[in-house]
């Protein structure tokens, strides 16, 4: 719809003025260190093979950035789905039935929005995964919530262990003050428990042990072998 575009394109022009109220369901910064200490680990590995890993190297800087767009995504459509409901709070008593219809037509489109991020997040996720392990020193990197969410209920439902009752849970609300509150983010909701902890949780995780691994290398060089 043109009117949510143009009300997204609008919160993503304020993200300077509004940063702290619209990123406390997680904290960005942990994917900007990812991203720099996989940086510095890239600089020495090119010191030790030269141009060898090129193509995956580059490959995991792309990734990088792309996941951490994908979760800013997310959390502005968090934000404003709960600017929508304090919005839609405040002047109930002078909706119209055409604007409870159009606030119902938002919410459809917000919800698919979400969910097609959030498992765009856990594919993109996976590939890096598998790129960053074949880069020397990197080969113990893991990533368990995202291993699991895309193998038990995106790629391999049918397998056991995997899960054919997958639904979809926003995963975060909004009070009256528009601010987002819950920090496990989206989730792909499912009948058997503990699956999925969550996307923002996942995501940490995931850029966690993006630092913990390159960190590790630029520490000890000589484990980039």
């Amino acid at each position: 719809m043109r009117s949510l575009e143009n009300a997204l394109g609008s919160m993503r022009r304020e993200c300077g003025l509004r940063k702290e109220r619209r990123f406390r369901t997680m904290d960005i910064q942990i994917a900007v260190r990812a991203r720099e200490c996989f940086d510095a680990y890239r600089s020495l590995e090119y010191g030790k093979f030269g141009g060898a890993n090129d193509a995956q190297a580059q490959e995991i800087s792309k990734r990088l950035r792309q996941l951490l767009w994908i979760i800013e995504q997310v959390i502005s459509l968090c934000q404003y789905n709960a600017d929508r409901h304090r919005q839609m709070f405040q002047t109930r008593a002078v909706s119209t039935v055409k604007d409870l219809q159009q606030h119902g037509l938002d919410q459809i489109e917000i919800h698919e929005r979400i969910e097609l991020h959030t498992e765009t997040f856990y594919w993109i996720a996976h590939r890096t995964v598998e790129v960053i392990c074949r880069m020397p020193g990197l080969n113990s990197f893991k990533a368990v919530g995202v291993r699991d969410v895309r193998n038990r209920l995106l790629e391999h439902v049918e397998k056991p262990g995997g899960s054919t009752s997958v639904g979809f849970g926003w995963g975060s609300g909004g009070g009256l003050d528009g601010v987002v509150r819950d920090g496990n983010g989206p989730t792909k909701a499912t009948l058997i428990e503990g699956k999925d902890k969550g996307l923002y949780r996942n995501a940490t995780e995931f850029f966690a042990e993006v630092e913990r691994v390159t960190r590790r290398c630029t520490l000890c060089p000589e484990l980039i072998t």
